[in-house]
C-alpha cells in the first residue's frame, strides 16, 4: 500500500523507488498486484515511468491512507494509544481569511502531539468540498453553499458583511455604517465564483448596482488595494491586524442593518474513524466558542 500511494504521490516510478529507495521493478510489481487483487484498474501508465490515478484508484488511495494512518498510530503509540494522535491531516478551506483562525485550532491539537503532519490547501467552495469526498482532505472549511450530499457540516459562524475602508476614508470614523452611505462609492470585489454569486444577491437584495473597479483572487491583495485608498470592500471577518502588507492601515464597519448572513462551515466524513480527524473537528468547533473567535467575526449573528 504505501509503494502505490508514494507511487501515486510522486506520479512517477522512478521518482517513487528513489524516495523509499527501493527499485522501480518493486514499485511496479505492487501496483500490479494490487491491480490484480482488487480486478480494478487503478492507474493509467504514461511514458517515461509516469502515472496517474483513475477515478477508481483515488477513492482506493484515499481508503489506503487512512489504513496506514491507523497503522502508525498503533505503531508509535504504544502504552500513550489513548492520548497521542499521528498521521497526517489534510485540510481544505475556501474562506479566505482561514490563516486568522486555523493556525490557532492546530496549535491547540499539536500541543503533545509531535508526530502529526499537516497538508493544508486553498480552493474555491465546490472543490473544496469535492475534495473531501473523493479523499483529498480529512477536513474543510467552506461556506454553506451548494453543500455537497454525504457531508457532515457543523456551523462555525453565522456572519453579516461588515464593510473594509482606508483609514483615511471619510467613513472609517463611523461606528456603523448603512448602504446608503457607502452606494455612491467604488467596489473591490473578491473573485471567487461562490464569494462573487454571494454578492451579486446581496446588491441586488439591497437594490445597489456597484460601481467595482477592481477584482482580485487574494484576500490580501484586496486588503492591501483598499488600504491603499482604491476602494471600499466587503468581508466577513477582521484578522488581529488592522495593517496590510502595503503597510497601510484599514478599518471595518459593521453595516446596519446587519444582513444577508452567510454561515460559514466545517465539513467532514462522519464514517472516517481517524482519531486525528475527530480531534481536529473538536479543536475547530472548541475555538468557535471562544472569545477570540467572536473578535475575528465582529458582526456575528447568534
Amino acid at each position: 500500500m504505501r509503494y502505490f500511494l508514494v507511487a501515486a504521490e510522486c506520479q512517477n516510478i522512478t521518482r517513487a523507488s528513489e524516495k523509499l529507495n527501493v527499485a522501480p521493478s518493486s514499485i511496479l510489481a505492487a501496483i500490479i498486484n494490487i491491480e490484480e487483487h482488487f480486478s480494478l484498474k487503478l492507474t493509467n501508465r504514461k511514458r517515461a515511468k509516469g502515472i496517474e490515478l483513475t477515478e477508481t484508484g483515488e477513492i482506493i488511495s484515499a481508503k489506503f491512507r487512512h489504513l496506514l494512518d491507523e497503522y502508525e498510530n498503533v505503531l508509535q503509540e504504544g502504552s500513550s494509544l489513548r492520548t497521542q494522535l499521528t498521521g497526517t491531516l489534510r485540510v481544505g478551506y475556501s474562506i479566505v481569511t482561514a490563516p486568522s483562525f486555523l493556525p490557532d485550532i492546530i496549535m491547540s491539537m499539536a500541543q503533545g502531539n509531535k508526530n502529526v503532519e499537516l497538508k493544508i490547501f486553498e480552493d474555491d467552495n465546490q472543490p473544496v468540498q469535492e475534495g473531501l469526498i473523493n479523499g483529498a482532505y480529512d477536513a474543510v472549511f467552506c461556506g454553506a453553499e451548494n453543500l455537497v450530499p454525504g457531508v457532515t457540516y457543523a456551523t462555525i459562524a453565522k456572519v453579516a458583511p461588515v464593510l473594509l475602508v482606508s483609514n483615511n476614508h471619510s467613513l472609517a470614523t463611523h461606528d456603523t455604517v448603512s448602504v446608503q452611505e457607502f452606494a455612491d462609492e467604488d467596489i473591490l470585489l473578491l473573485e471567487r465564483p461562490w464569494i462573487r454569486q454571494h454578492y451579486e444577491r446581496y446588491f441586488e437584495h439591497l437594490g445597489v448596482s456597484p460601481n467595482i473597479v477592481a477584482t482580485v483572487t487574494s484576500g490580501e491583495m484586496l486588503r492591501s488595494l483598499v488600504s491603499a485608498g482604491l476602494g471600499c470592500a466587503f468581508t466577513y471577518t477582521i484578522p488581529f491586524t488592522d495593517q496590510s502588507y502595503a503597510g497601510y492601515n484599514l478599518v471595518a464597519i459593521p453595516i446596519s442593518p446587519p444582513d444577508r448572513v452567510v454561515h460559514f462551515s466545517v465539513g467532514y466524513l462522519e464514517k472516517n474513524p481517524r482519531r486525528l480527524v475527530k480531534a481536529f473537528i473538536e479543536e475547530t468547533k472548541h475555538f468557535f466558542n471562544s472569545e477570540k473567535a467572536k473578535r475575528l467575526f465582529p458582526n456575528i449573528i447568534d
